[in-house]
């Protein structure tokens, strides 16, 4: 009887995963859920009060974590130039921090979590990622966007992130790799911006 219910569990959990994903959390159907776990809608109610604290299940834990990356970030760009270490060097470190966001749960923090107390997420991780290049590149908060459009970069890397979460879901080791050679592209041109930015300072 527990190994059935642990089944139902995570087909519950799975197919939330998908159905979020796609419609995102205001569009997303228990209904639909349901019909995709092979259940009865009020089968889900056995594990999860309401729509929200499904939800809050899948990216609740992976939020508070999310905390610690953001942390991370700081620590990086903080005296770090990548002018100095290089994109190679400060590619390595930065996908180690950044790996975390190629995950399912990364995801649905950034694209379906409208009408949830997560709703601000992509936001904020576009703010931490802005405040951390600037560090990176000697900025005090961040280059100057009309100068150097590093938003679009930081913007282009979520999207990014999102996607290879899709393709990678179950295969992190071609997921780091992919992350590596994105960031090597991006960390190039601030390392171009920072030996820009200390000429002008000197």
């Amino acid at each position: 009887m527990q190994v059935k219910k642990e089944y139902m569990h995570r087909a519950i959990v799975e197919a939330a995963i998908e159905e979020f994903a796609e419609k995102g959390y205001a569009r997303g159907s228990l209904r639909r859920i349901a019909e995709e776990a092979d259940t009865k809608m009020s089968n889900i109610y056995n594990y999860f009060r309401s729509k929200e604290d499904l939800f809050g299940y899948l990216v609740g834990d992976f939020y508070v974590e999310v905390q610690t990356l953001f942390a991370g970030l700081v620590r990086a760009g903080d005296g770090i130039s990548v002018a100095e270490i290089g994109a190679e060097e400060s590619s390595r470190r930065w996908s180690e921090i950044l790996l975390p966001l190629v995950d399912r749960r990364a995801e649905l923090l950034i694209t379906a979590a409208d009408g949830t107390r997560y709703a601000g997420f992509r936001s904020e991780l576009e703010q931490r990622l802005l405040s951390a290049v600037g560090l990176m590149c000697g900025y005090p908060v961040q280059p100057n966007p009309d100068g150097y459009p590093v938003n679009l970069y930081v913007s282009t890397y979520i999207d990014a992130a999102v996607y290879l979460s899709r393709r990678y879901a179950k295969k992190k080791s071609d997921a780091h790799a992919a992350v590596e050679n994105l960031l090597k592209t991006a960390l190039a041109g601030f390392a171009a911006v920072s030996a820009e930015h200390g000429k002008k300072k000197e």
